[in-house]
Formats: structure tokens, sequence, C-alpha cells
């Protein structure tokens, strides 16, 4: 004799139990929000739109973070060219330049440690 209880199980197939638990999800992430900002958050789905201006401001920044990931760390071009200044004794410091750098360096780590 063989007993079974398929009757009294209700089917769930894979993607209902899927929808469940990803409602299930939103529905926890609304509660927190609301806890959180005390917002009203009965709509589950947004919709964002960025300004022309956003846009282009995120590309020029891809941009330039792909040119400083691909730029070496050390630029041998400017190594050899300030060796050869150097080795001819042609390489100048201008001790103002530099006088003037440690200066602005120094104020701006002191107005930064006031905050």
């Amino acid at each position: 004799m063989k007993v079974s209880n398929e009757a009294a199980t209700p089917s769930v197939n894979r993607e209902q139990s899927t929808q469940a638990s990803e409602k299930t999800k939103k529905t926890s992430a609304t509660k927190s929000l609301q806890k959180t900002t005390g917002a009203d958050t009965t709509a589950t789905d947004y919709d964002v739109n960025l300004s022309q201006g956003s846009k282009e401001l995120t590309q020029a920044y891809e941009k330039a973070f792909a040119i400083a990931k691909n730029t070496p760390d050390v630029r041998e071009d400017k190594v050899k060219e300030l060796k050869e200044k150097i080795s001819k004794g042609l390489y100048r410091i201008d001790s103002g330049a530099v006088a003037d750098g440690i200066l602005k360096e120094a104020v701006r780590d002191r107005l930064a440690t006031r905050e």
C-alpha cells in the first residue's frame, strides 16, 4: 500500500516562488526605507531621469578615469629628459617655486585640520 499526500500539498512552480521572493525583498526594502527616512514609499517602482549635464559629467569622469588608469606610474620619457638635463648641467631648480609650493601645502594642511 502506497500513501501519498500530494493532493494536500499545493503545487508551486519555480517562477511563482521567485516572484514571491522578489516581492518579499521589495516589501522589506520599502519598510526599511520608511523606517530610516520616514518617507511615504507606497510606490515600489521609481523612474529616474538624469539631466544632460549630469550625463556629460559622468562621461567626462569615466574618460578621465580611463586615461588615468592607462597612464603609467612612471613616465619614462620625462625621466629620460630630466636625466639628460642633469647630466649636461642644464637642469635648474627654481627655489622660489619650491618655497611657494611648500607654503601653499602647509597652509592647505593647516586649514584642513581646523575643521
